[in-house]
């Protein structure tokens, strides 16, 4: 995956110089979405299995977006978006030692009206770490446990299939809407952890657990949001 995020990202820079006798658009968005809103978080599987349903449970992830998107032609561009996130970039309260790095090359292919619908292809890699105080998780050998502070990870990769639309406020500003589902793969991972005592497994009345599992997990991923965009060429 690291490997295509690689060459995909150097695809996107090589196109900035294809085809000088064309006139080409730079495309530079801010994500509001990722900034203000919750995530839908999946908390892995109450079954062990690997691949879970979506849950209710949200929580926030915040981080700065940035993207960059390149025309190689008048109906395909290619592009990448660049997150970073911690506590002092969050609307919200959360942990101090919270980060986040979030990678999501992309290729549009546009249609429509001046071509400001397309339809894309994106892949992602998001990694977050933090620091837990007096939770609880599961581990991958099926067992609850109590603790007074652990190391946390979260690895996420995964494809997209995406829609959006460019709405044109000013002659080069606005809004692009979007919406996409794909398939991601998410890794939970504990380590240091501190005073660890087993304990009962326990879920809500609806079903789902208040902590997150250790191990490697399969979800569907479904995105939803909007983000500023500037157009220069």
């Amino acid at each position: 995956m690291i490997r295509i995020l690689l060459i995909i990202m150097i695809c996107v820079f090589l196109s900035v110089s294809y085809g000088q006798d064309e006139v080409k658009k730079s495309i530079y968005t801010f994500d509001i979405t990722k900034f203000v809103l919750p995530t839908l978080n999946n908390v892995g599987s109450m079954n062990g299995t690997p691949f879970t349903v979506v849950t209710t449970n949200y929580i926030h992830y915040p981080r700065l977006t940035f993207g960059y998107t390149r025309s190689i032609n008048e109906k395909l561009n290619l592009g990448i978006d660049l997150g970073y996130g911690n506590k002092l970039l969050s609307l919200y309260e959360i942990n101090k030692d919270y980060q986040l790095i979030e990678f999501r090359p992309k290729v549009n292919y546009l249609f429509g009206v001046k071509k400001k619908s397309y339809f894309g292809l994106e892949l992602f890699h998001v990694y977050n770490q933090d620091v837990f105080y007096n939770s609880n998780y599961r581990s991958s050998s099926f067992k609850k446990y109590s603790f007074e502070k652990a190391n946390f990870k979260r690895n996420k990769s995964g494809l997209m299939i995406k829609y959006g639309h460019y709405y044109t406020v000013f002659k080069s500003f606005g809004f692009n809407f979007y919406g996409g589902v794909g398939l991601q793969k998410t890794t939970y991972s504990y380590s240091n952890v501190t005073k660890p005592l087993e304990s009962i497994i326990e879920y809500d009345r609806h079903g789902y657990k208040n902590y997150i599992d250790e191990g490697s997990f399969y979800f569907a991923e479904f995105t939803l949001g909007v983000k500023l965009f500037f157009i220069s060429k």
